[in-house]
């Protein structure tokens, strides 16, 4: 899995681009890696890992990321300035 400054960035990317939506999810399911490939980092989400399935209200659309990915997503969708708060400072910690 890429550095996290390497994933901040493929937010970004996917955030600019409409690949993944701005608004937050409506859902998100988690459980054990399924094999399917995390549409953040690209990387096979492996049996031993934590996979998340994030539904989402716009389109409906949903998709499959690394727990790691999913909190670097919502920490980018909130902050969109690239600020990143304190871990002791985010929203709802």
């Amino acid at each position: 899995m890429p550095a996290e400054q390497q994933l901040r960035e493929k937010v970004r990317q996917a955030l600019r681009s409409g690949r993944l939506p701005e608004t937050g999810p409506e859902r998100v399911l988690g459980g054990l890696g399924s094999g399917s490939r995390c549409a953040i980092c690209e990387a096979i989400i492996a049996a031993g890992e934590i996979e998340l399935e994030v539904r989402f209200r716009t389109g409906g659309s949903s998709q499959t990321l690394h727990l790691r990915c999913f909190s670097i997503f919502e920490d980018e969708r909130r902050h969109p300035s690239g600020l990143q708060l304190s871990s002791g400072a985010r929203e709802g910690a």
